[in-house]
């Protein structure tokens, strides 16, 4: 167990991590091109789709709606609004499954051990490891993957010839071209020997066989949204590892990659599992997809979270409760623009306790999970993302911090959010406290000395701060500047920088 380090800037505590070594070449991938390509065999890759006009036309209406305060309540009234449920992810999840041979290469994995994996049976146990209580679990019953919305086909391709993408050869190449000669040859297959109409279903999941797997050089690759089709495609060796299906699958679903504040990685998110983690997503794209809900009363904004206010929460642990988390949204931010195609105009930020639960939290690919900390008890998380709970845009969620007790972390200017860890608990979760400060210290000279509130939320209020102790009079804090972006280190090409505002925040 890698030990965590700790760095400490200003009175910003942060929580450092050293990623397990088996990855540190591993989940760089890049989100900068249509198809990635990597040689790495663990890349997971992602590519850009069309986004479907009726999603824009609802994203305008939760532009609007999430205007004035970000609220999940006000996302909520716009998805009525337009009809749709509240979050992203589909109520019953509708697929079918290529199972390929081609060129005389045996399929990966046979459709009779495929149904095993991905399905329960009378037999089945709430912790077995199938890909129904995979998607169970980490949606709360939001979401519901069963044998009657899922169909599974052994298909046996040809192995060159011309595809809809030009000539192909299955022997030498697995790009663009291979992929959709794949694609519309399964679908012919089907057709003509079952006589069963595959257009209904909008999502293609390809497994292919361990010689192609070798050629194509990644160990999963999906497309980011699902206009009219989405593909996921899974390479050989990991034709039985349900983190890879799930990851690609969220792709398709609208999820970009997690990011993390200590990492380079498009991947580097071990928390969540569109970073690195074999694990369900973190709180940030949990509330997009609607598999994850802020506690009752901690859906925050300006109006419900006074500057120098600390707000007390106990925040159970993710995996135990659909509402876990704390959800801040800075409507105080100035902004230039309410208009990002259905991105928030600032990023909200969302408090969540997350522990060991095997098999599905920290179970498969527990290096991943395990490296960084001990569990019981678990740890809290700071993440960030300006996703709204409508299809587009599709931007990065970025882990801010991994708090231990007796951590905090504090946001930079203009967000000034302090979550403190008061306790963990190895069974239930954490008893955390959020403020919102509102100055660099407390001053004699502007009364913040005399208001009894925290100004700078450092725990201590008016006479208790020593910035408030008798003596010389101090200089007020130099003015604040407003950041060109939100909170974290470099955007990556998930998301890019908002642009700068029109002039500083006014200071209080």
């Amino acid at each position: 167990m890698a030990a965590l380090l700790e760095a400490s800037v200003g009175r910003r505590v942060v929580v450092r991590y050293r990623k397990p070594q088996s990855l540190r070449a591993a989940d760089s991938s890049d989100d900068s091109s249509a198809w990635s390509q990597s040689s790495r065999p663990l890349e997971l890759l992602a590519v850009e789709l069309a986004a479907d006009p009726s999603a824009v036309k609802n994203t305008a209406a939760a532009a609007a709606a999430t205007a004035a305060d970000g609220s999940a309540r006000a996302v909520t009234r716009a998805a009525a609004d337009s009809g749709s449920p509240e979050g992203v992810a589909p109520p019953d999840i509708a697929s079918v499954v290529f199972l390929y041979s081609m060129c005389g290469y045996r399929r990966a994995i046979d459709e009779a051990a495929f149904r095993a994996l991905w399905f329960n049976t009378g037999r089945t146990r709430p912790n077995d490891y199938t890909m129904q209580n995979y998607i169970q679990k980490c949606s709360f019953g939001r979401s519901k993957l069963t044998n009657s919305t899922q169909l599974v086909f052994e298909v046996d391709v040809p192995c060159r010839g011309t595809g809809p993408g030009g000539r192909y050869n299955s022997k030498v190449a697995c790009g663009d071209a291979e992929q959709a000669a794949w694609s519309q040859a399964a679908e012919e297959l089907v057709q003509r020997q079952w006589d069963i109409d595959l257009t209904p279903y909008k999502q293609r999941i390809g497994v292919l066989p361990n010689e192609v797997s070798k050629i194509c050089g990644f160990g999963g690759r999906g497309s980011v949204g699902c206009a009219e089709r989405c593909y996921t495609w899974i390479t050989h060796d990991y034709a039985s590892n349900l983190v890879y299906f799930l990851h690609e699958m969220g792709h398709n679903w609208g999820l970009r990659h997690a990011t993390a504040y200590d990492s380079a990685s498009a991947t580097g998110d071990w928390s969540c599992i569109m970073g690195t983690a074999g694990a369900c997503l973190n709180a940030a794209n949990g509330w997009k997809m609607g598999w994850a809900l802020p506690l009752p009363g901690a859906d925050l904004n300006g109006s419900t979270m006074p500057p120098g206010t600390w707000l007390p929460y106990f925040v159970p642990y993710q995996s135990t409760a659909h509402a876990s988390h704390v959800r801040i949204y800075p409507s105080w931010v100035p902004t230039n623009s309410t208009d990002l195609g259905g991105g928030l105009p600032a990023p909200a930020f969302f408090i969540s306790a997350r522990i060991e639960d095997l098999p599905f939290e920290g179970g498969v690919l527990d290096d991943y999970w395990d490296e960084h900390f001990d569990s019981p008890p678990g740890m809290v998380f700071v993440h960030t993302s300006q996703n709204s709970q409508e299809p587009v845009p599709y931007l990065a969620s970025h882990m801010e911090a991994a708090l231990n007790a007796s951590q905090q972390y504090r946001a930079p200017p203009p967000y000034d959010i302090v979550v403190r860890v008061d306790r963990l608990d190895g069974a239930t979760g954490a008893s955390v406290t959020v403020c919102r400060s509102e100055q660099e210290a407390e001053s004699r000279n502007d009364g913040s000395c005399y208001d009894g509130i925290d100004n700078d939320c450092d725990g201590l209020t008016d006479q208790q701060d020593q910035d408030c102790q008798t003596g010389a009079l101090k200089p007020p804090p130099p003015a604040r500047a407003q950041p060109q972006r939100p909170p974290r280190s470099e955007w990556g090409s998930d998301s890019p920088p908002p642009p700068p505002p029109p002039s500083p925040p006014r200071l209080l």
